[in-house]
């Protein structure tokens, strides 16, 4: 289904672009120095989420190989034999200080407000966003939240069997989704309409605005 505005930024303005290797190297030596003062990287409760919002997802990875030529680029970023591993060799007095460091920044952070709660960031919103549509999240939520399309989205999953048209997942969150767009065809009817689940859904989404992009850009 089309969206006003996506809520999945993970390609964003960074698609096919690189970090130089002094960023990558700043950035290392930026969590080192965080985890020796702090004691940790992510709250556990954090991790616990990171991996919930990755369950069930698909490594990019999956079936595919890495070159012999990008094998060789990782070799000199690999732990090598006699390199000492972070917190080995310890004493127990210094771990004990890290751990207590941990529970007094979690502590003085539990219920503070986030730093960037009620920030805006108007050169990443609205029509400089990468998925702009034209403004047209208002009217699409009137539509589906309307009575006539959750009728027909449960026809839509009926006669699919309750299960997802592209992977085969079967029940669980499912997507009514148009197989061409409805801010392009307008159409709502059933043959324009398939069930598929969420992931699915975004990789569909993706692929036909890559497509349709590189029409416009022709």
């Amino acid at each position: 289904m089309p969206k006003g505005i996506s809520k999945i930024t993970g390609l964003g303005n960074f698609q096919d672009r690189h970090h130089t290797e002094e960023t990558i190297l700043k950035m290392s030596e930026s969590q080192r120095k965080r985890i020796a003062e702090q004691g940790f990287f992510h709250l556990p409760g954090t991790r616990a989420k990171m991996s919930q919002v990755h369950k069930g997802q698909i490594s990019g990875m999956k079936g595919k190989h890495h070159t012999r030529e990008a094998i060789e680029k990782m070799k000199p970023t690999q732990f090598k034999k006699g390199d000492i591993p972070f917190g080995k060799g310890l004493t127990k007095e210094t771990s004990e200080i890290i751990r207590n460091r941990s529970l007094q920044h979690s502590l003085a952070m539990k219920g503070r407000p986030s730093p960037k709660k009620g920030m805006s960031f108007p050169e990443y919103g609205g029509s400089n966003h990468w998925n702009w549509q034209g403004g047209i999240t208002p009217e699409v939520n009137a539509r589906v939240n309307s009575l006539p399309w959750k009728q027909l989205r449960k026809e839509v999953y009926k006669r699919d069997d309750y299960a997802c048209q592209i992977c085969g997942k079967r029940g669980g969150k499912l997507v009514a989704h148009h197989r061409i767009p409805y801010r392009i065809s307008q159409n709502d009817g059933i043959e324009n309409l398939v069930t598929v689940c969420p992931h699915c859904h975004y990789l569909e989404d993706l692929k036909f605005n890559r497509e349709l992009s590189g029409i416009e850009n022709s």
